[in-house]
């Protein structure tokens, strides 16, 4: 009913413009609401006829078109038909992933719960600012499922929610969630941004030596190293640098047992260790490289002179 109004309205003011020879043009054009008038107004009824009917949106390739048709549809509350749309312009190009997400968002409001969660995994994909609006707005059918926490916790780990996202990882039950390499990967992160780096290292003391605990020490080496969390991560590097000979390794170490030094200096608790500089001199004591015992000479003087 509202399109056949625009219509005829637009209809009538292009008459009134031909009966007047001057400005005629100016005139037609300020009458004729354009696409992105109605899109500013939210009226998507006017939009979709616009889109659908005018001649001016004749060059408008036909898969943006589509496009903004669905997104009306799904304004209007058609979803039903949003959804077809959708799901017609995915079976012709499956890699847009925008596609794929307003599929699972369609199939939520038509409550195809279960195909909306199927459907997830192949639209969200490294796109974590548009999943948390998707699985913001359906959490509250998922609070206790576990695979769905742990989805919406990956997502705002990536988001930089470290705190909510280990949050929801620690409320997860299921053993092969919990067993799997990514879990443990993710939640190191989410607890050394969350200022528990020594959970990260617990976390390390459990795993065997695979390539996969090899990833989560260098995780958590370089992780703690930026946020100041010196001795967990002059640890992390100590145990690389003995199963990995790279100068880099005995660089980060270097720097991480300086920090915590300075972390005992200033009296700071995070980045200094537990015992004092004693445990840092003993963890560099046990170093093969050969710029050691000076960083080792350095650290007793300055252990002597704060005594």
């Amino acid at each position: 009913m509202v399109g056949t109004i625009i219509l005829s309205r637009t209809k009538s003011e292009s008459a009134k413009g031909n009966r007047n020879s001057a400005g005629s043009s100016s005139a037609k054009t300020a009458a004729i609401p354009s696409f992105e008038d109605f899109l500013v107004k939210r009226d998507y009824v006017g939009a979709k006829t616009v889109l659908q009917c005018s001649k001016d949106y004749d060059e408008v390739p036909d898969p943006l078109k589509e496009l903004w048709v669905a997104f009306c549809n799904f304004h209007i509350g058609d979803y039903k038909e949003a959804l077809q749309q959708y799901e017609a312009m995915h079976a012709k190009d499956r890699t847009e992933k925008e596609v794929a997400l307003n599929i699972c968002v369609c199939q939520f409001y038509l409550g195809m719960y279960e195909e909306a969660q199927n459907m997830a995994p192949l639209s969200l994909y490294g796109q974590f600012e548009e999943v948390l609006v998707y699985l913001n707005s359906i959490r509250s059918y998922f609070v206790n499922d576990d695979t769905f926490n742990y989805n919406y916790a990956q997502a705002k780990a990536a988001t930089g929610y470290y705190k909510e996202a280990e949050e929801l990882l620690l409320q997860i039950h299921d053993i092969g969630i919990k067993t799997d390499h990514t879990y443990a990967m993710v939640l190191a992160k989410c607890h050394i941004h969350s200022g528990h780096a020594d959970q990260a290292w617990n976390i390390f003391l459990t795993k065997d030596s695979t390539p996969e605990a090899f990833n989560l020490l260098q995780l958590i080496a370089n992780d703690s190293y930026r946020v100041g969390e010196f001795w967990v991560a002059a640890k992390a590097f100590d145990t690389l640098e003995k199963l990995d000979p790279n100068p880099e390794y005995w660089e980060g170490k270097r720097g991480a047992c300086a920090g915590a030094v300075q972390a005992i200096l200033a009296k700071r608790s995070s980045g200094a260790p537990p015992g004092g500089v004693a445990e840092v001199i003993a963890l560099l004591r046990d170093s093969t490289n050969s710029q050691a015992e000076s960083m080792l000479r350095t650290i007793r003087r300055f252990a002597s002179s704060i005594k």
